[in-house]
């Protein structure tokens, strides 16, 4: 008698061998899209610290003021920041309306730019730069 097939413990093995190995792979590319998603965030912030620094120049600010977002984007000095977590959607605002994502500059020997972004999804980050 020839008994060339697989037995059932064989082929359940296998198959749980790679159920881990799927489950281990899901496990790592959502890590990898949630590190993703942080990168734009933190490149959002970089790009309005861009625009505010061009704004700041071209507009001989003097005194602390704050800047908006759209207020960026509507000098042109910014691209419309899109949020990550919502495809299409701007990250002007916050999920709270009264958050509105803007960076304060600071005027003085050394000017400081404060970047606050809020997005719809409930993502929000501050961070300081310095010229």
């Amino acid at each position: 008698m020839n008994n060339k097939g697989f037995t059932l413990v064989e082929v359940l093995a296998v198959v749980a061998i790679l159920g881990i190995l799927a489950g281990v792979a899901v496990m790592e590319v959502g890590k990898y899209i949630n590190s993703s998603r942080k990168q734009a965030y933190d490149t959002m912030m970089d790009s309005a610290y861009a625009a505010a620094t061009n704004y700041y120049l071209e507009n001989n600010i003097s005194d602390n003021t704050e800047v908006t977002f759209e207020e960026l984007v509507n000098s042109k000095h910014l691209e419309e920041p899109i949020d990550p977590n919502m495809d299409g959607v701007s990250c002007y605002r916050g999920s709270d309306s009264s958050l509105e994502s803007k960076v304060i500059i600071r005027v003085g020997d050394n000017p400081t730019f404060e970047v606050k972004l809020y997005c719809p999804s409930g993502y929000s980050d501050s961070k300081t730069y310095s010229e």
